[in-house]
């Protein structure tokens, strides 16, 4: 279970959000909406490990992932920000190469499973940004995380793609996953959600 309890955070003098509590169970999916600046990413990033709170805790299996259980934590998660963590002079395969020998996956994204980009070979720099968002959530098809924390995946996506990435979610959910995302819109996958 990931929980968290009391979460607030204040960027200079305007507070983006006080006093958050939320816990997250197998195939539990919580979505986070807001306009822009609202503190969503802030939010992912401390669900995340990668930002502490100001005030609150967050755990995981009942440790607080900023003081014992990092490391455990950073190996249960997948965390897919704005930036995208893609090499540009790299081709799309290179690319997900790459992040399979990093994550030391266990579960390799096969040539085949890529031909519905019909790009494998290309530079990712060629790319367009729909298509450089692809390459960055194929990440999950090789990752055996327990938990997805996706920073708006459905951005510049066509209606192939979001019904790909959802078809994904729905698979890593039915598996007892877990997943946070961020969206300015409501969308259809979710069993909690938190407005900022």
């Amino acid at each position: 279970m990931l929980q968290a309890l009391g979460l607030s955070y204040q960027y200079s003098e305007k507070s983006l959000f006080s006093n958050l509590s939320f816990e997250i169970n197998p195939g539990d999916c919580l979505q986070i909406i807001g306009g822009n600046g609202a503190g969503k990413t802030t939010l992912l990033r401390i669900l995340s490990g990668l930002c502490p709170p100001q005030k609150g805790k967050v755990y995981w299996q009942h440790q607080d992932i900023y003081h014992s259980q990092l490391h455990t934590y950073n190996t249960d998660r997948l965390y897919l920000g704005h930036k995208l963590g893609i090499k540009t002079d790299l081709t799309l395969f290179e690319n997900l190469k790459l992040h399979q020998t990093l994550q030391r996956s266990e579960h390799p994204v096969s040539p085949t499973e890529l031909t519905w980009l019909q790009l494998k070979n290309i530079a990712t720099k060629s790319l367009s940004a729909g298509e450089q968002k692809k390459l960055a959530l194929l990440r999950l098809l090789s990752s055996s995380a327990l938990i997805w924390i996706l920073d708006e995946p459905f951005s510049n996506l066509d209606e192939t793609g979001t019904n790909w990435v959802q078809e994904l979610i729905k698979q890593h959910l039915a598996k007892k996953g877990r997943l946070i995302f961020t969206s300015h819109q409501k969308v259809n996958l979710t069993s909690q959600l938190i407005e900022l």
